[in-house]
C-alpha cells in the first residue's frame, strides 16, 4: 500500500481568485493555440521593434542579466541576491537593477535609487532620480516592490529600479562606478545591451509543455537558449539533500540541441531556514499543525516545501503573485485560521517584507528564508571567464 494515502491532505484556500496557470496539454491548452500565435507575432513585432536601441555593452562595467523563458518564478531574484553578496564578498562593487514590478518605481518617470549604510558621504545626485536610504521609512513594498524590499533586506549594495532600465544602467554608473550590474528578469527586455545573459530552467520540465503564452507559460520558445551564455537549473531537493536524479551533463545535452553550443550550465538547490518572528529565532521547529500562506507564482512548490520539511499542513492559503495585502485579508486569514483551529502561519519572504508593514495576522508567525547551494561551478566564477558569443537574436 502506498505510504502517501496516509498523509494529511492539505486544503487550498483561494482569497483572491484562482490562479489562471495553464496545466501541461489538455483542452484548455489546445484552444489557446491561435491565442499563442497572435502572442508570438506581437512578440516579434515588440522585438523588432527595440532591439537596435540595445546597442553593444559598455566597457565601464559587466552587464548580468537573470532571466528566463517562462512565466512565473524560477529563483531569478534569490540568484540575484546570491550573486550579488557573492561579488561583494570578493571585494568588487556590484549594483542590482530591477523594473520594481508592481510599484510605484515601475510606474514613475524617474529612476528610484536605494542607498546602503555603508555608502556614507555625500553622493552627486543626476537629475531624474529619486533616492531612498536603507531608512527609507514603512511602508517601502509600495515604493520598490516586494521582491525589491526583499533584496534591501538582504543586500548590502545600491538599488535601482525603473521600468526604463537602459536609463538605470546609466544612473547606476554616474553614481556608483560599479564593476558589475546585475539585472533581475532582463531576457526579454530588448532595448538594454547586456554581456552575459544568466537563463534559469526548471530542472524537471525546462520549457513547461512546450507553447508559448497563453496555450503555456513559455514567453519566448526554446529556441531562445540561443541567445543564453549561461544556464541554470532549479533542482528538485528531496529532504535527505539529494538532488532527486538530477544529472548537469544529462541537462547540458539536453540545452546543446536547442541552443546549437555547448552552453555552460549550473544547478541551483534549495534549502529554507525557518525564523519565528515572535523570538526572531532562525532555525526552529514546527510543533503540531500549520497553515501555509502566499502571493508567489508557484505556490505550490512552496507548500510542498514545507512538507519535505515535516511541517503538518493542513491548509495552504493561495493569493495571487505579487499581492499587496490590506486589512481586509489580515481579517479574512486570522477568521479562517480561527475557523480551522490552527494557530501557526509560515510565510515566504516575499510576502512578509509586506505583512509587516500593515501588521501580520495575530497568530505565531513563521518566515521561510530561501538561501540557495549551487551545484557545479558558481555562476559568479563563469561569469568572471571570457564566454562565446551565442547566436544573434533571432
Amino acid at each position: 500500500m502506498n505510504s502517501d494515502t496516509h498523509k494529511p491532505k492539505t486544503r487550498v484556500v483561494y482569497l483572491r481568485g484562482r490562479s489562471k496557470r495553464i496545466p501541461p496539454g489538455g483542452v484548455v491548452s489546445l484552444a489557446m493555440l491561435p491565442g499563442a500565435m497572435v502572442y508570438k507575432i506581437a512578440s516579434g513585432f515588440v522585438k523588432s521593434a527595440r532591439i537596435d536601441r540595445g546597442g553593444a555593452p559598455s566597457e565601464c562595467s559587466t552587464v548580468i542579466s537573470i532571466g528566463n523563458i517562462e512565466v512565473g518564478g524560477n529563483g531569478k531574484t534569490p540568484l540575484a541576491i546570491h550573486m550579488v553578496n557573492k561579488l561583494i564578498a570578493g571585494g568588487k562593487r556590484p549594483v542590482y537593477i530591477s523594473r520594481g514590478f508592481k510599484s510605484e518605481a515601475e510606474r514613475l518617470p524617474v529612476v528610484t535609487v536605494v542607498v546602503p549604510e555603508r555608502f556614507g558621504g555625500p553622493l552627486t545626485v543626476p537629475p531624474g532620480v529619486r533616492v531612498l536610504g536603507d531608512d527609507a521609512g514603512r511602508p517601502v513594498t509600495p515604493k520598490i516592490g516586494d521582491e525589491g524590499a526583499v533584496v534591501m533586506m538582504r543586500c548590502p549594495a545600491p538599488l535601482l529600479f525603473c521600468r526604463d532600465r537602459a536609463r538605470a544602467i546609466q544612473i547606476a554608473r554616474e553614481m556608483f562606478d560599479p564593476t558589475h550590474v546585475i539585472l533581475d528578469d532582463a531576457f526579454q527586455t530588448w532595448a538594454v545591451a547586456r554581456d552575459i545573459d544568466i537563463v534559469l530552467l526548471d530542472a524537471r520540465a525546462p520549457v513547461g509543455n512546450g507553447r508559448l503564452l497563453p496555450a503555456g507559460t513559455l514567453r519566448e520558445g526554446p529556441e531562445a537558449l540561443r541567445r543564453a551564455h549561461i544556464i541554470g537549473f532549479n533542482f528538485v531537493t528531496t529532504p535527505d539533500g539529494s538532488d532527486s536524479g538530477h544529472d548537469l551533463n544529462e541537462l547540458s545535452r539536453w540545452v546543446s540541441r536547442y541552443a546549437g553550443w555547448s552552453v555552460p550550465v549550473f544547478g541551483i538547490r534549495r534549502s529554507v531556514t525557518l525564523i519565528d518572528t515572535g523570538s526572531r529565532r532562525a532555525g526552529g521547529t514546527i510543533d503540531g499543525s500549520a497553515a501555509a500562506m502566499s502571493s508567489i507564482g508557484r505556490p505550490e512548490r512552496f507548500e510542498k516545501m514545507l512538507r519535505s520539511l515535516g511541517v503538518n499542513l493542513p491548509l495552504a492559503i493561495r493569493l495571487p503573485d505579487h499581492h499587496r495585502f490590506d486589512q481586509s485579508d489580515i481579517q479574512q486569514v486570522e477568521s479562517l485560521l480561527q475557523r480551522k483551529r490552527i494557530r501557526q502561519l509560515i510565510v515566504t519572504e516575499k510576502d512578509w517584507v509586506k505583512l509587516r508593514e500593515i501588521g501580520p495576522p495575530a497568530v505565531s508567525l513563521w518566515v521561510t528564508r530561501l538561501e540557495l547551494d549551487i551545484v557545479g561551478e558558481d555562476p559568479v566564477a563563469l561569469c568572471e571567464k571570457p564566454q562565446a558569443v551565442p547566436a544573434a537574436f533571432l
